[in-house]
């Protein structure tokens, strides 16, 4: 599959309204539609035609899609896709997806302490179970007739992709490649049910032109807004929390996606963790310790993830040029947690726009620091820098330096001059994009961003192809090309300009920075993308690259949320391209190498595959080592280093492995999981001031 930084924008619906001189459905309902007036004409002031006062307001929408399957006992028979349906009008012109989730009749029945069908108040935005995710929804056409012969009724064209749930132990489920089915939906106007204030209809469903009998709708308004979350804010010891600026804070700041967003605060500090080696708040974070926090903090029994889309924010309190913040793609489920540095900020390095704001902390530039915040939130819905989504701007999602220049080419001063907002494209993706690429906990970080998921063998509707520039050369280094399964690779690479003028390309060429795609095609020919697990939210941009200079990086190729690099013999191609938006065409520059893996060919090798080849130690390796809370890693690599210490995948592990602090760390780290965490009814709401 090509990279998701790689595509130009998400097919999501975007539908012209119908207006006069279309069709409505039969009043007969037989497949033949009946012709309206021709466009512009006057309407008629007798029968058979007469005015129709229809609409479909902004908002979100409770869906129900009842089926009831022929035969015997037809109750224990009914099928239910419940959901919602998001509406958003520009002019004449809609945008309107949604996703439903699948029920029965037995989910009525409380069995073995089941819940049974989650029910929502007229003014709720529903949520439901990721396990329970059935499909999304893409409307292309809406037929709002202005007069009719018949029954005045919306028509909707509705595309329905059915989701593959992914395996145990994955996250990241599959849509088809087209629709799995086409329905027409034709919705009526009745009396809304006791408590819905907006607009409630029924609805048939028609599909292929024929009428589904077994098939009925109800569709009711619950809110202008179109999805809801928490956004909880866990303030380490010594650290300072963004504040509101001038009555924007993260909550007004989503209500313009259309969001309903709850801001809470964790009333007690977060201690600073005893690691080892030991960790100085004040300075740059290892990642091992930040995860180590992280993953403390999340695993709050009390947050249930199917019930609320709910995210963390760990505010610590690092240095200037730490990076402003950071994403895991995976705590303990993906996307369930950002962190944000507060003495972290604005080194006159990075950008000669940032004015006032120069070489000062976070926590003194009130503006900037709730943008970077929201930014990194924003990661957590699994948003994209802008620079990989069409160029930078003056909206969230760019990045703080790219910002700056921004603002002052075009006259305004940093950070006065901050848009708190989000530009059009990122607003369409949170509005639209399917529930589990966007809600903390579903599918890893970037996935999806291809729209509905396309086999890996097709080019994805909508990629740009990367140009490469004639004076960039990239070099792709290999620490050794012959590996054995369970071995983590170490690479390196360098970005040079082999020209004679300066070329404005990314400042960090890393994976965890966004700009550089790793993948790895597999002897049967597919191909893995690896996700970069730690992710810098808001440091990378376009600098000058003067001739001869080079940027450099290293990753340690193994595991991502995707899958093992190497988890199968033979030769494995290794592929990079480091790419960018100029203007309007994206340019990079590639380059790959073989690899060989070892057949396994002992039983001393079997073994430490199954004991390496596991999803916690590709994590303890992804997070640079030293991850002594992860105690299922833990558990393996010791097995492995104490029974085969002279296998080549034991002599690696040593590298990431320190004995003498590892019984200390994990006592130290096994106590604060021990320690209770406040009551959820000890948190309170924020309130901007």
């Amino acid at each position: 599959m090509a990279s998701p930084r790689q595509t130009e924008d998400f097919p999501i619906p975007v539908s012209s309204h119908v207006e006069v001189g279309d069709f409505v459905p039969s009043p007969d309902g037989s497949d033949e539609p009946t012709p309206l007036l021709p466009k512009n004409s006057v309407a008629p002031l007798f029968p058979p035609f007469h005015y129709c006062n229809l609409s479909l307001p902004e908002g979100c929408y409770q869906l129900n899609i009842t089926k009831v399957q022929p035969g015997p006992l037809t109750v224990f028979r009914t099928r239910y896709q419940l959901g919602t349906l998001r509406v958003v009008k520009s002019g004449t012109t809609y945008a309107i997806s949604g996703d439903t989730y699948r029920y029965s009749i037995f989910d009525l029945i409380v069995v073995r302490g089941g819940t049974g069908i989650p029910s929502f108040g007229p003014t709720t935005i529903p949520i439901y179970p990721r396990n329970r995710y059935k499909s999304y929804l893409k409307v292309t056409a809406v037929n709002i007739p202005f007069i009719s012969r018949g029954p005045c009724r919306i028509h909707l064209t509705v595309e329905e992709y059915d989701y593959t749930q992914p395996p145990t132990g994955s996250f990241d489920g599959t849509f088809p490649m087209t629709p799995s089915r086409t329905m027409d939906i034709y919705l009526t106007p009745v009396t809304p049910p006791t408590g819905f204030s907006g607009p409630y209809f029924t609805g048939q469903v028609y599909i292929g032109g024929v009428l589904q009998s077994n098939m009925s709708v109800t569709l009711g308004w619950v809110s202008p807004m179109l999805r809801r979350a928490t956004v909880e804010l866990h303030v380490m010891t010594g650290s300072v929390a963004p504040a509101a600026v001038g009555g924007e804070f993260l909550d007004t700041i989503y209500t313009k996606a259309k969001w309903q967003l709850t801001v809470l605060t964790d009333p007690t500090p977060v201690p600073i963790p005893v690691t080892s080696p030991p960790t100085d708040p004040t300075k740059c974070w290892l990642s091992s310790a930040l995860h180590s926090v992280m993953t403390a903090l999340a695993d709050f029994s009390a947050v249930n993830l199917d019930t609320t889309w709910h995210m963390h924010v760990l505010v610590v309190q690092a240095r200037l040029g730490c990076g402003r913040g950071v994403m895991f793609d995976t705590i303990n489920v993906p996307r369930e947690g950002v962190a944000t540095f507060c003495e972290d900020g604005y080194p006159h390095a990075e950008s000669a726009f940032f004015g006032t704001a120069a070489d000062q902390m976070q926590k003194n530039v009130p503006r900037a620091f709730l943008r970077s915040c929201t930014h990194e939130i924003t990661h957590g819905f699994n948003q994209i820098h802008q620079e990989q989504e069409g160029g930078a701007d003056n909206s969230v999602m760019t990045t703080t330096p790219s910002v700056s220049d921004v603002i002052h080419g075009a006259g305004g001063t940093f950070p006065a001059d901050i848009k708190l907002d989000f530009n059009e494209h990122v607003r369409h993706h949170l509005q639209h994009l399917p529930d589990p690429v966007v809600r903390p906990g579903g599918m890893t970080f970037t996935a999806g961003h291809n729209g509905i998921p396309i086999p890996s063998t097709d080019e994805p509707e909508g990629v740009q192809e990367v140009v490469e520039h004639p004076f960039l050369k990239l070099s792709l280094r290999a620490k050794k090309h012959r590996v054995k399964i369970g071995e983590p690779l170490p690479l390196e690479w360098e970005l040079t300009n082999a020209g004679d003028t300066s070329i404005r390309a990314p400042n960090f060429v890393g994976i965890e920075h966004n700009f550089a795609d790793l993948s790895v095609v597999k002897p049967d020919g597919s191909t893995l993308d690896v996700a970069p697990f730690v992710i810098v939210c808001d440091a990378s941009q376009l600098t000058d690259l003067n001739p001869g200079d080079n940027r450099t990086a290293a990753h340690q190729l193994f595991w991502s949320t995707q899958g093992f690099s190497f988890d199968s013999p033979g030769k494995h191609t290794v592929k990079l391209d480091i790419s960018w938006w100029s203007g309007d065409v994206k340019i990079g520059a590639t380059d790959s190498i073989d690899i060989l893996v070892d057949y396994p060919v002992t039983e001393r090798d079997n073994d430490v595959i199954a004991h390496i080849m596991n999803p916690d130690v590709g994590k303890f390796i992804a997070l640079g080592g030293h991850a002594y809370h992860l105690d299922e890693a833990m558990s393996r690599i010791k097995e492995v280093m104490r029974e085969h210490k002279d296998h080549e995948v034991a002599k690696a592990m040593a590298t990431y492995y320190d004995e003498e602090g590892v019984a200390a760390a994990h006592e130290k780290h096994s106590e604060s999981k021990a320690k209770k965490r406040p009551a959820p009814s000890a948190k309170r709401q924020k309130v901007p001031s």
